[in-house]
C-alpha cells in the first residue's frame, strides 16, 4: 500500500516519530513495568499526605520526565569538578517559600519555622542549586559566635529530615543537630533524590541503585554531583560566617573529606566514611568509582595526607565497632589510617562507640571544644532593666557544659552548676559583677573578662505577687492570665540582646501573644504595673 504523495521511507519515519512522542507523553506497558521495578522507596512524607508543595519535582508522568529531571539534577561531570575554582556563587541563602509554607502548617513535623533553604551557583555555564535544612542557633549570634555547621548524611533514605528531627541511623548516639545548635547555625544537606528532592512516581521514590545505574549510562556520577553541591554550600557559608565546620557520616563522610580538600573549612568530622584501604580494596574502590568517578584515584591516601598536613583544617576521624562495612570495622580494630597519617596535631581519632553512625555528642563536643576559639564566656548587660533589677546574658560559644561562680564586689555571690549553651541571670543588688572559676565537664578552664556595674535605683520588685500565670515554655501562643482582677498593665517582650519584640497595655484578665514565628530560644517578658515590675524568662520551643 502506498499513500499518495508520501514515500514509504518517509512514512515510516513519521510513524516512528509519532510513536516516540506518544511514548514520551505517557507510559506504555513496558515502561510502566520498568517504573514498577525502579520506583519502590518510601517518600519522606506519608502517602496519605497531599503531595502539593512537599516536593521540588512533580510526579513523574513519562520516561521523558524522568530523563529531564535526571539531566537537570545531575548535570555536573569530572571536567566541571576540575574547574571548581571557577565556580560562581550567589551569596544569598534563599528560603524555599513553597515548601516552607507547607511545613509551617505542620509545626510538629520539623519543629522549626521555614526550615528549607537553598543556594544557587554556576559552574562552566551550568546552573546548580543546593538544598539544606537550616536550624538557627538556639540564641542570637554575635560576631564572636558566628559559626555554621554543615551535616552531610550517607546513603540512608531521606536522612536529612531524620537528622534535623532527631531520629534515624545518624542520631542513634547523638541528636546531632540539636546538640550543635548550642554553638552555631546548623545546616543539614538534602541530597538529590532525597526528602523534598525526591524523584517519584505512583507515590514511591526512585530507588538509589536505579539512580546510580541511570546516571552511569548517561556518563554522569551521583556522588560527584552532590559533592559539588557541598562545595558550593561551604563556599557560600564561608562568606557569611567566621567559622564553618563540616560533619559527614558514611559515604557523606567521604564526600565531606573530598570537599574539605577544596574548601578548607575550620574543622571536619568524618565518621565511618574513610579508609586508606579505599585505594587498594577493589570492591570499595569500584563502588566509589561508580559515584565519584576517578576522584577516588586522584585523591589517593598520599594526596589526602599531604592536603591535611598542608592546610589549617582540623580533623576528627571516627570508626565505630560492629560496623556493617568491612573496611570500617578494620579501621576500628587495626587503626590503619591513624598509623599512616601519623599526626596528632591536626588530626584526632575516636573509636569508642558502636555502629555506622556519628559518635556520642560528648565525643564530638570534646573535639570541637579543643578547636573552638576563644575559650571564653561573654557576660553581657542586656540593658532591659536599669531600675530595680538588671538582666544579664551569659553567652557560651563552646559546646561544653560550663559551671562558674558569680562574684559581686570581689566576694562570691552565687555558684552556677553546669549548663550548656547560653543562660540569663538577674542582678538585684547594687555592685560590680564578674564571672570567675569557669570550668567545663572536660576539665577545661574558660575565661571571662567582662564586668557589669549595676546601681539599683528602686526597690527590687521581682517577688511582688502579680497573681498571673504563664504557659511556659511556649510553642505558638503565649497566654498570660491575671487572677487578681482587672488592672492596667504594660507588657514588653525582648530578645536576649535587648531588642523589643512587642509592647502593649491591657486591662483584660487574659492577654495572648502569637510567638509562632519567633526563633526558638529564650526571651524576656517584662510585666509593669505602676511602679512595680516583674521579669520572666520565656522559652520558645
Amino acid at each position: 500500500m502506498r499513500i499518495k504523495g508520501i514515500k514509504p521511507t518517509l512514512l515510516l519515519t513519521l510513524i516512528f516519530l509519532l510513536l516516540s512522542l506518544f511514548t514520551n507523553a505517557q507510559l506504555n506497558g513496558a515502561d510502566s513495568a520498568w517504573f514498577s521495578q525502579i520506583f519502590n522507596s518510601p517518600m519522606y512524607v506519608t502517602n496519605k499526605m497531599p503531595n502539593d508543595h512537599f516536593f521540588v519535582h512533580n510526579d513523574i508522568q513519562s520516561t521523558a520526565d524522568l530523563h529531564n529531571i535526571l539531566a537537570n539534577d545531575f548535570k555536573f561531570s569530572l571536567p566541571d569538578f576540575k574547574s571548581i575554582d571557577a565556580m560562581l556563587l550567589n551569596d544569598t541563602i534563599f528560603y524555599d517559600t513553597d515548601r516552607n509554607t507547607t511545613y509551617n502548617q505542620y509545626p510538629l513535623a520539623f519543629n522549626q519555622q521555614d526550615p528549607l533553604t537553598y543556594i544557587k551557583f554556576e559552574l562552566n555555564a551550568k546552573k546548580g542549586t543546593a538544598f539544606n535544612f537550616l536550624y538557627p542557633r538556639t540564641s542570637p549570634n554575635n560576631v564572636r559566635c558566628d559559626r555554621a555547621f554543615l551535616i552531610v548524611p550517607g546513603n540512608g533514605n531521606n536522612t536529612a529530615s531524620e537528622i534535623v528531627q532527631g531520629y534515624g541511623q545518624y542520631n542513634e548516639l547523638c541528636y546531632l543537630s540539636n546538640d550543635l545548635r548550642n554553638a552555631g547555625d546548623v545546616y543539614a544537606m538534602m541530597k538529590p533524590n532525597e526528602d523534598a528532592r525526591a524523584i517519584y512516581w505512583n507515590k514511591y521514590k526512585l530507588d538509589h541503585p536505579a539512580v546510580i545505574d541511570l546516571l552511569i549510562n548517561n556518563q554522569q556520577r551521583y556522588g560527584l554531583n552532590y559533592l559539588i553541591e557541598i562545595i558550593a554550600t561551604i563556599k557560600t557559608l564561608k562568606q557569611k560566617y567566621n567559622q564553618v565546620i563540616l560533619l559527614g557520616a558514611a559515604e557523606g563522610g567521604y564526600a565531606s573529606l573530598l570537599a574539605s580538600m577544596v574548601t578548607h573549612p575550620f574543622a571536619t568530622i568524618i565518621s565511618g566514611g574513610y579508609s586508606i584501604a579505599f585505594d587498594t580494596s577493589m570492591p570499595s574502590y569500584n563502588v566509589l568509582l561508580q559515584k565519584f568517578d576517578s576522584l577516588v584515584s586522584i585523591y589517593d591516601h598520599n594526596v589526602i595526607k599531604n592536603n591535611i598536613l598542608t592546610y589549617q583544617t582540623k580533623y576528627l576521624f571516627a570508626w565505630g565497632n560492629n560496623e556493617p562495612i568491612v573496611l570500617m570495622q578494620a579501621e576500628h580494630d587495626s587503626n590503619y589510617t591513624q598509623a599512616f597519617f601519623n599526626d596528632t596535631t591536626k588530626i584526632s581519632y575516636h573509636y569508642n562507640f558502636t555502629g555506622h553512625t556519628f559518635p556520642y555528642c560528648s565525643a564530638i563536643d570534646s573535639f570541637l571544644n579543643k578547636q573552638l576559639n576563644p575559650h571564653t564566656l561573654s557576660f553581657i548587660d542586656l540593658n532591659i532593666d536599669k531600675k530595680d533589677t538588671l538582666t544579664a546574658f551569659i553567652q557560651n560559644c563552646n559546646l561544653a557544659y560550663c559551671r562558674f561562680d558569680l562574684y559581686k564586689n570581689n566576694i562570691i555571690y552565687k555558684s552556677y552548676d553546669y549548663f550548656k549553651g547560653d543562660t540569663i541571670i538577674q542582678l538585684i543588688d547594687t555592685g560590680t559583677y564578674y564571672l570567675n572559676n569557669i570550668s567545663t565537664l572536660y576539665g577545661d578552664h574558660l575565661d571571662c573578662t567582662d564586668t557589669i556595674f549595676f546601681i539599683k535605683t528602686k526597690p527590687y520588685s521581682l517577688d511582688y505577687n502579680f497573681g498571673i500565670h504563664y504557659n511556659n515554655p511556649v510553642s505558638k501562643q503565649l497566654v498570660i492570665k491575671n487572677n487578681l482582677g482587672n488592672k492596667r498593665r504594660r507588657y514588653e517582650m525582648y530578645d536576649l540582646f535587648g531588642n523589643c519584640k512587642f509592647r502593649m497595655e491591657s486591662l483584660e484578665p487574659q492577654v495572648e501573644f502569637n510567638m509562632s514565628n519567633y526563633l526558638k530560644g529564650v526571651y524576656i517578658l517584662k510585666v509593669i504595673e505602676g511602679p512595680l515590675s516583674e521579669v520572666v524568662k520565656i522559652i520558645k520551643i
